[in-house]
């Protein structure tokens, strides 16, 4: 019944990047479903890609460039994952969030996170938290972003 080192044989890693699917299948969605750039556009904010790994031992993405070079040109923490312009020169900010689900457990934003937060509200522009495909659609119908289909219905 235990798997390696006592743990349970149907426990499953942790993925590395757990809210990368989230957002990625958010992407496909949208990109099937949401006319751009008449009824709005959404780009990514790559705040947390690693910019440069080893694997096997070998350096890859070594082109990348180092953290104080992004930072001297604006690289920020806790900017939200997505951003998205909607006509009338609205724009909204959302926060990808994933949770654990194995633990059953909530994601929070970290301090970084939650101040960035205040920031968007304190200029007046809207920030959400999205935990699902279903969440960000609810956010679209929120902002009044036509599409033509819900996700999985």
């Amino acid at each position: 019944m235990s798997g390696r080192a006592g743990r349970p044989r149907f426990a499953r890693r942790r993925a590395k990047a757990p809210e990368h699917g989230l957002q990625a299948s958010i992407l496909s969605w949208w990109m099937a479903c949401v006319k751009e750039p008449d009824d709005a556009f959404f780009f990514a904010v790559t705040n947390g890609a690693k910019r440069a790994a080893k694997r096997n031992g070998v350096m890859v993405n070594s082109d990348a460039p180092p953290a104080w070079w992004l930072i001297a040109e604006g690289l920020r923490a806790g900017v939200s994952d997505l951003v998205m312009m909607i006509p009338g020169g609205k724009t909204w900010f959302i926060e990808i969030m994933l949770d654990d689900t194995l633990l059953t457990k909530k994601t929070y934003q970290n301090d970084a996170q939650q101040a960035f937060e205040r920031t968007c509200n304190t200029l007046g522009h809207p920030y959400r938290i999205a935990r699902s495909i279903e969440d960000f659609a609810d956010i679209c119908d929120e902002f009044g972003v036509p599409y033509r289909a819900r996700p999985f219905g």
